[in-house]
């Protein structure tokens, strides 16, 4: 056989291997690619239905950001924040100022129980009492570590 037919032969060949692989290695990292974009989708979504859960639960629309991370774990303070507005909550301030959170149709027309009417919650920025919620210090208790065979506080946990 001809050394230039045999050497363009070996090198079709090779680039149509090369090729495959390629093609292989591409589809396998773009369906991981995808389950991951999916799964992220997923998650913003379900902390998004879990935080506006939270904030239509009881009488009272104004929830502490802290009660807020407590229940929807595992996001950076201001990723929650995010979320919360992607499911139409508003930021309100407390006496103390404490950081409150309520949905914008709840505080549209509602009345609370300083007030004498109904009014419109969404021009007023801090709110004239503190909300009745557990302290911080109950909704993250302290670690315990167990070094040294003693138990010791280490600090709060993290959300």
């Amino acid at each position: 056989m001809d050394e230039k037919l045999l050497a363009a032969l070996v090198a079709g060949s090779a680039s149509i291997v090369v090729s495959v692989v390629a093609y292989w290695v591409q589809n396998k990292k773009l369906r991981e690619d995808f389950k991951n974009d999916i799964a992220n989708a997923k998650t913003g979504f379900m902390a998004e239905t879990a935080a506006r859960e939270l904030l239509t639960q009881y009488e009272k629309p104004f929830r502490t950001f802290a009660l807020i991370r407590h229940h929807v774990g595992g996001f950076s303070d201001d990723e929650l924040r995010r979320i919360l507005v992607r499911a139409g909550a508003l930021r309100f301030m407390s006496k103390s100022g404490m950081e409150l959170w309520a949905l914008h149709e709840r505080v549209k027309s509602y009345q609370a129980s300083w007030d004498t009417q109904r009014q419109n919650y969404l021009s007023v920025w801090e709110l004239p009492v503190d909300p009745v919620t557990p302290e911080e210090s109950k909704l993250f208790p302290a670690r315990l570590s167990t070094a040294n065979g003693k138990v010791e506080r280490v600090g709060r946990i993290e959300p």
